[in-house]
């Protein structure tokens, strides 16, 4: 059996006894992992589907922490959801936590890498005073009107430049 399948038995584990200490039915959240950069785990709630999202690399690196406080960790968030229709890090979820064998902290401190950053395209437009600055597409169909800016960086002779956020 891989880590992962043996990750995903023991968060399968978790939610059962979550869903018996407190008498509740967690709807068999989604669990994934495909979750990047520092962040070890990530729940949430969207259209009405809990969702677990873990790090692959954390749980390869950091696997007793990840199994001992950050499995519990994200499953108070989805216990907390369910009863009090709000996720936060406050007393209520740290005593969710605790009861479900974390610790009760809110952050961790592996050693992860750093999510890859989003290349965007922006377009330097020169204002009439001369002064250049980068906008992105949204920005410049605002300016010019509702028309593709691709199309008008040709008719405009504008210059795209990769600009990473």
């Amino acid at each position: 059996m891989s880590e992962l399948h043996d990750f995903r038995k023991l968060v399968e584990l978790c939610i059962e006894t979550a869903e018996c200490f407190y008498g509740i039915s967690l709807e068999s959240p989604n669990i994934s992992f495909n979750l990047k950069g520092r962040a070890a785990g990530e729940a949430s709630f969207h259209r009405g589907v809990y969702t677990l999202k873990f790090n692959p690399e954390a749980v390869r690196n950091h696997w007793e922490e990840m199994v001992k406080n950050t499995i519990s960790h994200e499953v108070a968030h989805i216990v907390q959801h369910k009863m009090r229709d709000y996720m936060s890090h406050d007393l209520e979820w740290k005593s969710i936590d605790r009861n479900l064998g974390g610790n009760g902290q809110r952050c961790h401190n592996f050693n992860l890498t750093p999510a890859k950053r989003k290349s965007i395209i922006r377009y330097k437009y020169v204002l009439p005073s001369g002064t250049e600055v980068l906008i992105g597409p949204a920005s410049f169909s605002s300016i010019v009107g509702c028309v593709r800016p691709t199309t008008l960086a040709l008719k405009f002779n504008l210059t795209p430049h990769l600009h990473v956020v």
